[in-house]
């Protein structure tokens, strides 16, 4: 059982093939922008089909072998749906979750701001406490934490 992560940046766009156990097996980096609002739904559309082929081909990997599907871009919050169908034709047997980057980054910062000593500044005003139930366990419910 095979997961892919896709994080499209507004600098930079990675994907990720990972085990069932979450050792990365293989990443690929395109130094492209990925985020709508800078250069479009249809052309985000074609960059994320030819990066994710291209990532299945040097990774060896057939799109039935990818279970899970996690996908972090800029601006997702307003076009989850959208984002969510662009890998529907490829992945039609996979489970895909969307989620605006700020959602990933999110439970990042507090994960790190804790593991650094730094929990205060992260208190109930600035980060709920599901939230902060989230982000002890490394895999949630639908997918892959990038």
């Amino acid at each position: 059982m095979l997961s892919m992560g896709i994080d499209a940046g507004g600098s930079t766009l990675r994907l990720g093939v990972f085990s069932e156990t979450l050792e990365c097996l293989h990443l690929e980096k395109f130094q492209e922008t990925a985020n709508p609002s800078i250069i479009g739904f249809e052309k985000v559309g074609r960059l994320l089909r030819s990066s994710v082929i291209e990532t299945l081909q040097k990774s060896s990997v057939e799109p039935a072998e990818v279970q899970f599907i996690g996908v972090g871009m800029a601006g997702a919050a307003q076009a989850r749906e959208w984002l969510k169908n662009e890998f529907v034709s490829l992945f039609p047997q996979s489970r895909i979750t969307v989620a605006p980057d700020y959602e990933i980054r999110l439970p990042l910062l507090a994960h790190t701001a804790n593991a650094m000593g730094y929990s205060y500044f992260l208190g109930q005003e600035v980060l709920p406490a599901a939230l902060m139930d989230w982000v002890s366990s490394p895999i949630q419910g639908d997918g892959v934490i990038l």
